[in-house]
Parts: structure tokens; sequence; C-alpha cells
């Protein structure tokens, strides 16, 4: 990087490098610290017993699958309904409020 600022380095250009080094080291010490703590943290709730579990991918392809053929099943108004409260996570009384249809009762 010195060498960018060629004419912004002081004579001796001594204690102007040394202060680039130092600005360097400090960043990389920084970096290596949260680095270091990302790692405990992360330790510490691998040792703490945190379920990671993946699950059956079999059955959740499955349920995938039934759930989308319901959703098919269902006429465009109930789907979009359905959609609005599980997916986008709306209350039953606010799906109404978003589109031009009145609220169902």
């Amino acid at each position: 990087m010195p060498w960018r600022r060629v004419r912004d380095i002081s004579q001796p250009p001594l204690p102007w490098l040394l202060g680039v080094a130092r600005n360097l080291v400090r960043g990389l010490r920084r970096r290596d610290s949260r680095q270091y703590a990302l790692a405990v943290a992360e330790a510490q709730r691998i040792s703490s017993g945190a379920r990671t579990d993946v699950g059956d991918v079999a059955a959740d392809v499955t349920d995938r699958d039934a759930a989308l053929q319901a959703l098919a099943s269902l006429s465009d108004a109930d789907r979009e309904l359905l959609t609005l409260i599980a997916w986008h996570g709306l209350t039953p009384s606010r799906p109404h409020k978003s589109s031009a249809a009145p609220p169902r009762r």
C-alpha cells in the first residue's frame, strides 16, 4: 500500500510505514478475535446439546408434496387466504385488509 500513496509519505518514511503496519496488525487482531469468539459460541452451542438434527428428509418431502396437493385442490381465493395467513404471518382478521375481498365470517 505505501506505493499507492508515495507522495503522502513523510520523510523519513519509517514512522509512517510503522503506523500503516500497526493499523494492519490491529485489523487482523480484530478479525481474529471476532472469529475466535464466534468459534467459542458455536462450540458452546454444540456442547450444550442444542438440537441440530436435520430430520427425515423423505418424510419432509412427502409432507411437502401432500401440502402442495392440498393447496392445489383449494380455490384461488382460499389458497390466497391460506398463504397470507400461514406463510406471510398475517392474522385471520388481517388478510382481508391486504386484498379486495371482504372478510369471511
